[in-house]
């Protein structure tokens, strides 16, 4: 079990992360059990993934019924798996096999401080902010979203600038193939 002492230390090292303070590494408990534990991050963002779900222009319509969310759920829970499991061969193959738990346990918190930003415009979507604003909003997030990633990759993991984009790219690969096969299962 977790301790609200070790969410909140992790939290705290992904917010100096996404401040491009490499100490931010130092926060999180970089064990094995560390490593499970750092996964309560999907549980803790769950309700933020489901307002963005709400938030989906055919949230309106009949397709959020009980097949689409159960499948977006398989679809999340998935996507928190496949990174990690692929950076664990990948990791290896770059020789830093030592660093892969640290790492995982830092992007696991990153993608916490991610996703609530992420449900934050979202709610703001929902509650009237304009479409400009709101998509100006959005490509802000994903681009810093992208250099957070790519700081983590690089200092998490020790690797140069073009290795940690090449990770960040295949983040981004892998989620897009779920995002498709979850689509492609909804319209089934």
């Amino acid at each position: 079990m977790i301790s609200a002492q070790e969410i909140a230390s992790s939290l705290r090292g992904a917010v100096r992360l996404a401040l491009r303070d490499p100490a931010g590494h130092a926060f999180f408990n970089a064990t094995v059990e560390g490593f499970w534990r750092s996964f309560t991050a999907a549980l803790l963002m769950l309700p933020a993934y489901l307002l963005l779900l709400a938030a989906r222009p055919e949230a309106a319509g009949a397709e959020m019924g009980p097949r689409f969310l159960v499948v977006q759920l398989i679809a999340y829970v998935i996507g928190w798996f496949a990174f990690p499991n692929a950076m664990f061969h990948i990791a290896a193959m770059l020789g830093r096999a030592d660093r892969f738990i640290g790492y995982i346990v830092a992007v696991n918190w990153c993608n916490a401080v991610q996703m609530g930003l992420i449900a934050a415009i979202a709610l703001l979507d929902l509650l009237g902010l304009p479409d400009q604003m709101a998509a100006f909003l959005r490509l802000v997030l994903f681009l810093w979203a992208l250099s957070y990633s790519w700081f983590v990759a690089r200092t998490g993991l020790g690797v140069g600038g073009f290795t940690a984009a090449g990770i960040v790219a295949l983040d981004i690969f892998l989620s897009l193939v779920i995002l498709d096969l979850a689509g492609y299962v909804e319209r089934g």
